[in-house]
């Protein structure tokens, strides 16, 4: 099932071949389609003839409407290219988009949240009030939060395991909502010396002054690397569960063997990207 259907005339029994030119996805852009499907958590499955002849596509439905299996609808694509169900030829509602949640959401509602204006990045989230979490705004699409610096820094480790937790850089990522965040990380480090090294990342929340203390909360991630490589770039990622709004994360790493072990930092970076929020 495709949710960015592409139109090619002479092949529309087959669909489209990889990397076909896609069309009649602009804003505006209204089709005639057929209901295939119940509604499902504001989205119905529906087939478009003008773009294929059998090939089923999911599109969203306004708060409120209804639909039934069989039903000839209006099918309209919004400034994201996401085709949505509307009674007449004209662009489907817009959505609504702010930094802040609205406070009595319908079920099926669709939000953009501005989760970074200077670098244009929104989420389109979507409130399922069907949910068993208490996070019901889950994510639709949208792009990353994410730093990245190479500060070529040497860190030195004297104690094992969280007892000597490290920052990498400076930069933080601020998370706006209580929730669940997919996050991933990756830093280039190389060994100073012979001694044995193994680092795994860890992201600390709420941290203030110059250390980071494991108390505060933080994720364990996977990755080490181990003294024989004289440089190596690890990448983690996983899901931090039940994150506090406000908090600020950013990537960590402590040894997990006894004894003094030096290793310089770059390429540091961060990418973190919401579950479920609200």
């Amino acid at each position: 099932m495709s949710r960015f259907p592409q139109k090619q005339p002479w092949d529309r029994w087959n669909g489209p071949p990889p990397g076909a030119a896609q069309d009649g996805q602009a804003q505006g852009m209204v089709y005639t389609a057929v209901v295939q499907s119940a509604p499902s958590n504001g989205l119905v499955e529906v087939t478009i003839p003008a773009l294929h002849l059998t090939q089923r596509f999911q599109a969203h439905l306004p708060a409120g409407t209804s639909v039934t299996e069989g039903a000839t609808v209006l099918v309209s694509y919004d400034e994201m290219r996401m085709p949505w169900v509307t009674t007449s030829t004209t662009t489907p509602p817009s959505i609504e988009r702010g930094t802040s949640l609205p406070a009595s959401p319908k079920d099926g509602q669709e939000y953009d949240y501005i989760a970074d204006e200077t670098n244009g990045i929104v989420w389109r989230l979507r409130y399922r009030s069907a949910s068993a979490s208490a996070h019901k705004w889950e994510f639709v699409g949208g792009a990353p939060l994410w730093l990245y610096e190479n500060p070529g820094e040497k860190l030195v480790w004297t104690k094992s395991f969280a007892e000597d937790i490290k920052r990498l850089g400076k930069l933080k990522i601020t998370v706006p909502f209580a929730g669940d965040y997919d996050v991933l990380a990756s830093a280039g480090f190389i060994i100073e010396g012979a001694a044995a090294l193994h680092l795994r990342y860890l992201f600390a929340a709420n941290q203030t002054g110059t250390g980071l203390d494991p108390d505060n909360g933080f994720m364990t991630m996977g990755g080490t690397l181990a003294g024989a490589v004289n440089n190596a770039t690890i990448i983690s990622q996983g899901r931090w569960a039940g994150a506090v709004a406000g908090e600020q994360w950013q990537p960590a790493a402590y040894q997990n063997i006894a004894g003094e072990v030096e290793a310089a930092v770059y390429g540091i970076a961060m990418r973190v990207c919401p579950v479920r929020v609200g």
